[in-house]
């Protein structure tokens, strides 16, 4: 009897263990698809049902990190702050972290409160371990706009690492976002002294000169920082630097001279300083600048270089004040050709031939001389850059004269001299044959030639080019009109605008829906305004734009007869046709133009 019992007993058991071990493994697995489905449900955004699996899971394993996060992950998706922060919260007892601490800080902040988040940052602060965890609480605390607590943690970060050196560079933006140019300019020399990027400290320097107030002080402070280490040429310059910004270039001068004494003295520094100036458009300064060079017979190393920047220099402001007149274009020559014979073999003596070519031909309408000059550049110089650029000027001379197929002789021995370089002047006369083949009537191998162009990298050549492929397709269907009006461009370079009038004056008539007849109107509007006849461009304009309402040219006829109109005195008119581009044409390239030309006249004119 016992035996039997005993037997039972143990099936029972056996039975029972079995079923307990299925138990497990069901619940288990049951565990893991759900896990599965919430972590598919979150990477899928359905915030919801992942949140609702990952509470199920928490409740089961609340010491499951996995499932805990995943439930925080969730809620924030949701934004259901009434429920993450005190999951949070609980989570920070237990286990503190700068993480934990950061996630209920951003919490409480979205949640409204401010004052609770100010106090989770501090905790995430106080639990920083890491270069990264201080880098990581400052980010957070600067995405809510707190800077001054994100200065505080790096700083507070420095000195725990033993490295305040560590987080400069954040430090100095957080010092510039609040308008700190105090403490930050202290904080930006000592940048530039680790770093020695002078570019660097230029640009959080200009972050800092927003007003008056705080220029003056950058000013002092680097005045005193310049007294302090006058050996430092980092600090002179950057002083130096806050001179030009400032356009106080007399004072920047004189800061240059005594760079150039800690150089050693050779004028190097006074060159860079003129050569900065001239880029600047500074004539004057610039100008002097290199006088100190040329006449003081002290920086002989640098008198070369010097005296060509200072013939341009003198071209550039003689440009810019109402053009170059007869003597001061002899002047400027002058210094050219006083360069070219005392250095003829210097690279810089070609460039100076280069000048000396495009003055005659530009300034002093001297093709004869011009030619004589380019030809002699290219014989003495064939392989250097100037050259390359002394064939297209050369090819422009020739083409005025309407010798094309010398023009296009110069431009294919240009290509064939440069073949190997990748000078821009290659792809400038690839352009320029085109347009000869065009000008010649040649207009199907024209059309080849632009559309391979309008692929170039160098967006200038490809908006031409592509302009004059759009032009040559648009006609396809009127070759006469595309024949017609290569024939009027070429009689507008040789200056035959009585013949190219009745070529135009042709198109419009014979022509009327092609693209070339549009063209015309504004060839001819531009030949009247040329001979003084604005009223009859005037006229041409205002017809074009009533009969061509729909031209993609809409905003150029606008553009061009404001211009025409206050070239009239006829303002009001003229802040019309502007205003016309401004409500018609909102994404005209003429749009910031006819916004200047509007707040112009309206400001001289005392309009309303």
């Amino acid at each position: 009897m016992k035996k039997n019992t005993s037997h039972s007993f143990l099936f029972i058991s056996s039975i029972i263990f079995l079923f307990f071990i299925g138990y497990l493994y069901s619940n288990q697995l049951s565990e893991e698809r759900k896990f599965e489905f919430a972590s598919s449900y979150f990477e899928n955004g359905e915030y919801e049902d992942a949140a609702r699996l990952f509470t199920e899971l928490h409740e089961i394993r609340p010491r499951n990190d996995s499932y805990y996060f995943g439930l925080v992950a969730s809620l924030r998706g949701l934004e259901d702050f009434q429920k993450l922060i005190p999951l949070l919260e609980n989570y920070a007892k237990k286990k503190p972290s700068s993480q934990i601490y950061i996630m209920l800080a951003e919490s409480q902040f979205s949640s409204g409160d401010q004052a609770k988040a100010i106090e989770s940052f501090k905790s995430a602060r106080d639990y920083a371990k890491t270069i990264e965890d201080f880098l990581y609480v400052s980010e957070s605390e600067s995405k809510q706009i707190l800077f001054t607590q994100a200065l505080k943690t790096l700083q507070v970060g420095g000195e725990k690492l033993g490295d305040k050196t560590l987080f400069r560079e954040k430090i100095i933006k957080y010092y510039i976002a609040l308008g700190d140019y105090k403490n930050a300019c202290p904080e930006i020399i000592l940048m530039l002294e680790q770093n020695r990027s002078l570019p660097m400290a230029q640009g959080r320097l200009y972050a800092l000169m927003s007003n008056q107030k705080a220029n003056d002080y950058i000013k002092i402070f680097l005045k005193e920082e310049a007294k302090k280490q006058e050996s430092n040429i980092l600090v002179q310059e950057l002083l130096a630097w806050y001179y030009r910004t400032m356009d106080n270039y007399q004072e920047a001068l004189e800061l240059y001279k005594r760079i150039d004494k800690i150089h050693g003295g050779d004028g190097r520094q006074i060159l860079k300083f003129a050569d900065l100036t001239r880029k600047d458009k500074k004539w004057a300064i610039s100008l002097e600048a290199y006088e100190l060079i040329l006449d003081t017979g002290k920086y002989k190393k640098y008198i070369n270089s010097a005296l060509l920047s200072y013939a341009k220099a003198i071209e550039g402001e003689a440009k810019e004040n109402n053009g170059l007149s007869k003597e001061k274009v002899k002047e400027i020559l002058s210094r050219y050709e006083d360069y070219i014979a005392k250095f003829p073999s210097t690279p810089q003596s070609a460039e100076a031939r280069l000048r000396v070519g495009i003055l005659q031909k530009n300034s002093l309408n001297d093709f004869e001389l011009a030619e004589n000059s380019f030809k002699e550049l290219i014989r003495k110089f064939p392989k250097h850059r100037p050259s390359a650029q002394a064939q297209l000027e050369l090819s422009e001379i020739y083409l005025r004269r309407g010798e094309i197929n010398k023009a296009r002789t110069a431009l294919l021995g240009m290509e064939q001299n440069f073949k190997r370089k990748k000078y821009p002047e290659l792809e400038l006369a690839k352009l320029s044959i085109a347009r000869l083949i065009y000008l010649d009537g040649n207009i199907d191998s024209a059309r080849t030639l632009f559309k391979k162009l309008a692929r170039s990298s160098n967006k200038d050549i490809a908006n031409d080019a592509l302009q004059m492929s759009l032009h040559l397709d648009s006609d396809k269907e009127s070759p006469g009109a595309l024949e017609y009006f290569s024939k009027a461009e070429f009689s507008l370079i040789l200056s035959d605008t009585v013949g190219a009038s009745t070529i135009l004056n042709n198109i419009k008539e014979f022509y009327p829906k092609s693209y070339s007849a549009e063209l015309s109107y504004f060839r001819l509007a531009e030949i009247l305004a040329s001979q003084n006849k604005l009223s009859e461009s005037i006229s041409l304009l205002t017809q074009f734009h009533f009969e061509y309402a729909g031209s993609i040219f809409g905003d150029k006829c606008l553009f061009l007869l404001g211009s025409y109109l206050e070239q009239n005195k006829q303002v009001e008119k003229a802040i019309g046709s502007y205003t016309e581009i401004l409500m018609d044409h909102p994404n005209s390239i003429y749009l910031i133009d006819a916004r200047k030309k509007i707040r112009h006249l309206r400001e001289n004119t005392k309009m309303p």
